[in-house]
Order: structure tokens, then C-alpha cells, then sequence
């Protein structure tokens, strides 16, 4: 096994379905949960017993892939190892029991995923004020309702189509689209692609920000995209009681999904560059 030495990682060589990639053994800061659809041996080589999708982060937080009485993604033996969502019925829930690991993460944090959709989704003006969330999205994560109508807090969830991504933020009465990367844009778009996987990269932060409040920034394939608008609200919550993973309140993700991971900080551009870099080869071929 060959070693390799990044910034602050320790890469290693890897082989799955007798292809070679390089995987990041170790993270300085570890992910608060890795689910991975196919075999990643940087932790075990069991990704999915039955119906549970382990978390391999070891916090013992795995998914129920038909969870809080959805259908079950159907597992993709592609090479790639991915669950292919029917953008109709399948979604996957992580128990409220795990309330304990994801209730205090907040306003710094990020998700990295895989993901190659097959459908659209409708795109929205960037904004903090309105509720045009529950239209014509297809949720990679499902953007949980965390405070009532006036409060101070929110949950965050991502959208993804073969046209765009965005992120949007939930409370009562409250669903706006504060962060959009629009793939058709003349300028910035092009890199969601429609048969090879992507790096999805949500990044929520405070740094930087004139309100004080957190704000978004997404990045594909390792490069920042888009930083949106600042939230409205003081608090915003990764997911409180574990995340919905291909659907969510108004709408379900139809595509494929081969890895998620939540990482309680704020990553930097290297590290995610780094990420990026580490897999790409076990997903663009």
C-alpha cells in the first residue's frame, strides 16, 4: 500500500471493484457522520448491512435506508456503489434518537456529497424573507423545521437537479432559497454533469458575515461556486434530530446518491480541494 502525504491528511491507495483510487485515511477533523454507499476501507469494508446504511464515522448514528415509513433506494452495482432514489417515494431517515449528535450542530459546519441527478429543479431568486422552497425541489437533504413562525433559529436542507443547486433554510412560515448555483449559467455553470458523479459541497458559516447571522457557499468538484445571502435567522441547524437524505418536506431527490458527509466545521478551500481531489477517481470513471 502506497502512502501519501497531504497538508494535514494522511492519503493512502485504495482499490474497489478493481479500481485504483486514493482515499483520505485520516481527517484532522473527522466527519461527525460518513455514510458511503460502496466500500470505502479508510474505515471498514461494510458499507450497508441489510437494510441499515452504516454510519463509518463509528458514532453509531446509521440510516435506515426506508426509514420513517419511506421506499428504499435501490442499490446501484455500478462500481461506483450508490443508491438510485425514485424521486417519487424512496428516502432514507436517520433515527431522532441521534438528537444527541446532530441537535448542537450549527451555524459552522459542512456536507460533502456525491450525487448524479437525473431530473431538474426549480430555481429561485436568492433571499431570506420567503417560502419558495416548498415548490419543485428534489432534496439531497431534507431541510428540517427547527423554530416556530418569528424565531430566531432554522434548519438547513440542499436541493440538486441536472439544472442547479441550492440551499434553503426551514421555520415556521419560513423556507427561502439563500444559496443557488444555476447550471446553465453562461458564465459560472456546466458543472453538474448528467453522467458522471459530482462533488456537492455546502459549506455554512458565520466567518465573515456583516449581520453576524450564517450564510452558505457551494462548491462542485472542489471549487467555490456561489456564497449566498445571509440568513435571517441567529441559529442555523445542520439537522436536530439526524438528516433526511433524499427527500424532505416538499420534495424528493431522483438520482443517484453514493456518499454523504457532515463535518462539524466550517472546511476550508484546501481541505475541500483535498477531498475532492482524494475521490474523484473512484466517481468520474
Amino acid at each position: 500500500m502506497t502512502i501519501y502525504s497531504g497538508l494535514d491528511n494522511t492519503w493512502t491507495k485504495e482499490y474497489d471493484a478493481g479500481r485504483e483510487f486514493v482515499a483520505l485515511r485520516t481527517w484532522s477533523t473527522p466527519p461527525a457522520f460518513n455514510f458511503d454507499a460502496g466500500v470505502d476501507i479508510s474505515y471498514t469494508d461494510s458499507a450497508t448491512n441489510g437494510n441499515t446504511w452504516n454510519d463509518l464515522a463509528a458514532s453509531g448514528s446509521n440510516v435506515d435506508l426506508d426509514g420513517n415509513g419511506q421506499s428504499a433506494p435501490t442499490f446501484v452495482g455500478d462500481g461506483h456503489g450508490s443508491f438510485d432514489y425514485d424521486g417519487v417515494s424512496d428516502g432514507s431517515w436517520c433515527s431522532p434518537s441521534h438528537t444527541s449528535i446532530f441537535g448542537n450542530i450549527s451555524n459552522n459546519y459542512t456536507y460533502i456529497i456525491w450525487a448524479l441527478p437525473d431530473d431538474t429543479i426549480t430555481l429561485y431568486t436568492e433571499a431570506n424573507n420567503n417560502t419558495n422552497g416548498v415548490s419543485g425541489q428534489r432534496w439531497l437533504i431534507g431541510a428540517s423545521n427547527v423554530g416556530g413562525s418569528g424565531s430566531t433559529t432554522s434548519g438547513m436542507g440542499i436541493s440538486m437537479g441536472t439544472n442547479g443547486i441550492q440551499v434553503a433554510e426551514h421555520a415556521g412560515g419560513y423556507l427561502p432559497i439563500l444559496s443557488k448555483y444555476d447550471n446553465g449559467n453562461t458564465v459560472s455553470g456546466g458543472l453538474i454533469s448528467t453522467t458522471k458523479f459530482t462533488q456537492v459541497v455546502v459549506v455554512t458559516t458565520t466567518a465573515g458575515s456583516i449581520s453576524g447571522n450564517p450564510y452558505h457557499k457551494i462548491y462542485i468538484n472542489g471549487a467555490l461556486v456561489k456564497s449566498g445571502v445571509e440568513s435571517a435567522k441567529s441559529t442555523v441547524y445542520a439537522n436536530t434530530g439526524g438528516p433526511t437524505i433524499g427527500y424532505g418536506s416538499y420534495g424528493r431527490f431522483s438520482g443517484k446518491i453514493a456518499s454523504v458527509k457532515l463535518f462539524n466545521t466550517a472546511l476550508t478551500d484546501a481541505q475541500i480541494l483535498r477531498e475532492f481531489k482524494a475521490y474523484r477517481w473512484r466517481y468520474e470513471v
